[in-house]
């Protein structure tokens, strides 16, 4: 009996010290992995992982929370529009006649693409029903949030990577801040880049649309704050400027396409210098028209859409200037995009989809696709600028470009190849009325020529030669 007693003693010991283990240990008690390794998509967890695993978000570097118009205590919560996330209540889109209508009464005109943006928050997606829906063009994935550490990556990133590759979905990508200065706003972008490397993801050829800085974060202030474990950081506009600037320079330095992404109020209190028109400007605002003042390329309509293959709630997004190229890439050769300025009445070539949507950015007007290249030959087409009225000079001839460059012109380098053989031949025409920009006119057209000569402009010859395709 004595001894039954004793064990009996020793196993309630047991239990109560198992017991006081687990109750003291930190919910977000996690070891930062080696930043090195980065997981696979076969590592990626599962619907039910995440839905166990769904703790509140925070950065583990400052100790903070996500707050924002977004998130309280790192909570995604119901939006300002006031609706439940019941699926009764959830918007559902149809297209008609080229306008995005929602059941809440939303009309959306003159949208390029309608897309949504999603995190681990959305849980394991059916890629392929959102794919059937024949409605979404593009999506916008969280690959994170805050500074370059393991446990702070989105768990479904991998994911939702593969499941648009798998189901030719465009995407974009997007890290949310906890930036209060440039050394966290480079981390940030390492734990970007990091995340792409891991995915396979290597230029803006493999990710079409830009990679976002998502600015909200305010440390229940109400206005652009971080938290330093547990000090409330104020943030000021020109270091906004500082943080943005760090972050989407060493973006572009990767060869990717950037962005900011912030609300309605950031971008017309906090987000105003200059320095923003660089990049893809992306604005939140859940109403039935987005109000921005400023030329901008999304708009984050709603939080409360349904898309079929996503259980729950689902943003909903709008590009309004096209953002991902007209035709997909090639291994074959390269696209050529046409611009026009309305200003100067000049026509702008180039293969760089992040030079054409930075002028659209600012009052261009994208034409499509004016040609295909090769990516090399021995037939290197030269590219030059005149500073005395901003235009653009394009061509084959050594002696023409040096001609130029002696009387002012600025040699910009080789903007492209042409064709070793006579396939599609690019037309070249002047217009001897045009003392400005734009006096030349390069065109794959027979028929734009032949009218641009009955006009009174002077047809030149061949300019170089595209590719069929």
């Amino acid at each position: 009996m004595h001894k039954r007693r004793m064990i009996t003693a020793l196993l309630f010991f047991a239990v109560l010290l198992l017991g006081q283990s687990s109750l003291s240990s930190p919910v977000f008690a996690e070891v930062i992995q080696d930043q090195n390794q980065s997981p696979t998509a076969e590592e990626a967890p599962s619907h039910d992982e995440v839905s166990i695993k769904r703790e509140a978000d925070r950065d583990r570097c400052s100790g903070g929370y996500l707050n924002s118009f977004r998130y309280v205590d790192g909570r995604l919560i119901q939006r300002d529009n006031g609706s439940s996330y019941s699926a009764s209540k959830l918007n559902t889109w149809r297209k008609e006649n080229g306008v995005y209508i929602s059941t809440d009464g939303t009309r959306v005109e003159n949208a390029k693409a309608f897309g949504l943006d999603v995190s681990q928050w959305q849980g394991t997606i059916d890629w392929r029903k959102v794919a059937s829906s024949g409605l979404v063009d593009y999506a916008i994935i969280r690959c994170g949030i805050g500074s370059d550490v393991l446990n702070q990556d989105d768990q479904q990133f991998l994911n939702n990577v593969r499941g648009c590759q798998q189901n030719s979905i465009p995407f974009g990508v997007y890290i949310y801040s906890y930036a209060f200065n440039t050394s966290m706003a480079q981390s940030e972008a390492q734990h970007v880049l990091r995340l792409l490397k891991a995915a396979g993801l290597s230029s803006s050829a493999s990710v079409e649309y830009p990679i976002y800085l998502d600015l909200e974060n305010d440390a229940k202030k109400g206005r652009p704050a971080g938290e330093d474990n547990g000090q409330v950081v104020y943030i000021s506009n020109a270091t906004l400027e500082k943080i943005s600037d760090t972050f989407c320079s060493s973006i572009e330095k990767a060869g990717f396409s950037a962005g900011v992404y912030a609300n309605l109020n950031w971008w017309n209190n906090y987000l105003t210098g200059s320095i923003y028109n660089r990049w893809s400007k992306w604005v939140a605002q859940y109403n039935t028209a987005c109000t921005y003042h400023s030329q901008h390329d999304m708009w984050q309509c709603m939080s409360d859409g349904s898309i079929t293959g996503i259980n729950g709630a689902v943003d909903i997004d709008f590009d309004f200037i096209g953002l991902n190229p007209a035709t997909p890439p090639d291994k074959n050769h390269q696209t050529m995009y046409r611009l026009y300025n309305p200003n100067s009445s000049e026509h702008f070539y180039t293969l760089n989809s992040n030079e054409r949507n930075s002028l659209s950015r600012i009052g261009w007007i994208y034409e499509g696709v004016a040609w295909f290249a090769p990516f090399n030959s021995n037939r290197p087409v030269y590219r030059l600028f005149n500073p005395s009225d901003s235009d653009h000079h394009y061509t084959l001839s050594i002696n023409e470009r040096d001609t130029l460059v002696r009387i002012g012109w600025v040699y910009e380098g080789i903007c492209w190849y042409s064709d070793s053989e006579s396939t599609s031949t690019v037309y070249r025409l002047f217009n001897p009325n045009c003392a400005y920009a734009g006096a030349h006119h390069y065109t794959l057209s027979e028929n734009e020529r032949n009218v641009l000569v009955r006009l009174g402009w002077i047809y030149e010859g061949p300019a170089w030669h595209g590719l069929n395709k």
